[in-house]
């Protein structure tokens, strides 16, 4: 979509940007001054654009919960960016916590190695979906002891490893405060529609939201305060909203009803779903085929 908008050879790569700055011009508008290193020259160039993207992700620095008595915790600690595969925690009892989709992806691969897999969550019901033998589902954890966890219920469990599935901190350590973009609660402010800076309107943020069908979302961005940016069944209706507002077509109603299809599949066989195939007939239509 954005390939008629510009060129490749405009593109740099291996370069980091290590400060976004706002700049006032004689008309009393605003630039953008951004600074950003060569990694191969490790010599930095600052260019002044007219408006400027941030598309840095929100998929890197993990959220971490405050658990009481962790640091008294003797096993092994992991967050899910840094999970690859479940080999390494064979024979172990290991306590998920998170009931978020990568806990409960996880939490399935890792009971084919584990001792035990506990699925320690605070979604308002317990999962649906038929469970490996080896896990079961549990309160939040809310502290810590030597060897294992209490629970929001009040009682306790012992595990080897605890692997948090909580989530990240959106984090924009190179926009100068002069921006005036902030992080309060997990939420970004002050942002339009999750999207545009209040302050500097030529300023915009990709891939804001959580919880949604994230590539047609981005593309459309292209052209309780810590769950904010959480959308699910509301990114429908931000689409088509924000598909109106750029004058361009809205996604194919396929999209929501294949996610919406498929989320629910996925609650009532977490086991089996992703062995699941579907193929695309239509503009508002599919099919399972596997």
């Amino acid at each position: 979509m954005l390939q008629q908008y510009w060129s490749a050879a405009l593109v740099q790569h291996e370069h980091l940007v290590e400060q976004v700055s706002p700049v006032r011009n004689a008309e009393g508008g605003v630039s953008w001054a951004i600074t950003a290193r060569d990694l191969k020259k490790n010599t930095s160039l600052t260019t002044i654009c007219d408006a400027v993207f941030i598309c840095n992700g929100h998929y890197s620095v993990p959220k971490l919960p405050k658990l009481p008595g962790i640091e008294r915790y003797s096993g092994r600690q992991i967050h899910s960016h840094d999970y690859r595969e479940p080999s390494s925690f064979r024979g172990a009892s290991v306590l998920v916590l998170g009931g978020g989709a990568s806990g409960l992806d996880i939490a399935i691969e890792l009971a084919t190695e584990a001792k035990e897999v506990i699925l320690s969550h605070r979604l308002p019901k317990p999962v649906s979906s038929e469970l490996p033998s080896n896990m079961r589902q549990a309160a939040v954890a809310t502290a810590a002891t030597e060897d294992g966890f209490i629970l929001s219920d009040g009682s306790s469990v012992k595990a080897d490893i605890i692997l948090y599935c909580t989530g990240y901190e959106y984090t924009f350590p190179f926009l100068d405060p002069e921006c005036g973009v902030r992080v309060e609660g997990n939420q970004v402010k002050p942002l339009y529609k999750h999207m545009i800076n209040c302050d500097f309107p030529s300023m915009a943020f990709l891939g804001i939201p959580v919880q949604i069908c994230p590539f047609p979302m981005f593309d459309f961005q292209g052209v309780e305060a810590r769950h904010f940016h959480n959308m699910s069944v509301l990114q429908w209706e931000y689409t088509r909203n924000m598909a109106a507002l750029a004058g361009i077509h809205a996604t194919n109603p396929v999209v929501e009803a294949l996610f919406t299809a498929v989320r629910e599949v996925r609650n009532k066989t977490l086991m089996t779903y992703k062995k699941n195939r579907y193929r695309i007939t239509g503009s508002d239509s599919f099919e399972r085929v596997l």
